[in-house]
């Protein structure tokens, strides 16, 4: 018999890869899909935009020190890039630097391809929203 904690062990499996982004890793391309209404597109599209510079994760063998500095240096390159996407009308959503080093910002489609230009942005994708469905065995 599976205990109350097992049950909930793939849903709190699920929601920690939604919250760190890398449910957005094989995303394709930004393209805005046709459902969206006009005032859906006005408002704006959720994207990650990924960095060039490595996710700590690359440093889990690196001393201490190591560590911190390029926890630093991620932290500059995002306040820099989330700066130059405010210009452009982003609004942050959040932020991910240990598996990934990007930030989620809801962004003008028209802004979409200067953002891309930014100097540090390796690519943007869409942010997907993933539903869970109910199970159907209870």
């Amino acid at each position: 018999m599976t205990s109350a904690a097992d049950r909930r062990r793939p849903l709190r499996l699920g929601a920690a890869l939604c919250v760190l982004g890398l449910h957005g890793l094989a995303a394709p391309a930004i393209g805005e899909p046709a459902f969206r209404s006009a005032e859906q597109r006005a408002a704006g599209v959720d994207v990650w935009v990924d960095l060039d510079l490595p996710p700590l994760r690359t440093l889990q063998h690196a001393n201490a020190s190591e560590q911190a500095q390029q926890r630093e240096r991620i932290h500059r390159q995002q306040d820099s890039v989330m700066a130059g996407l405010r210009e452009l009308g982003g609004v942050e959503q959040g932020r991910v630097r240990i598996v990934r080093n990007a930030v989620a910002v809801r962004l003008p489609a028209e802004s979409l391809a200067a953002a891309r230009q930014l100097p540090g942005v390796s690519r943007i994708t869409p942010v997907r929203h993933l539903k869970r469905e109910p199970d159907r065995n209870r």
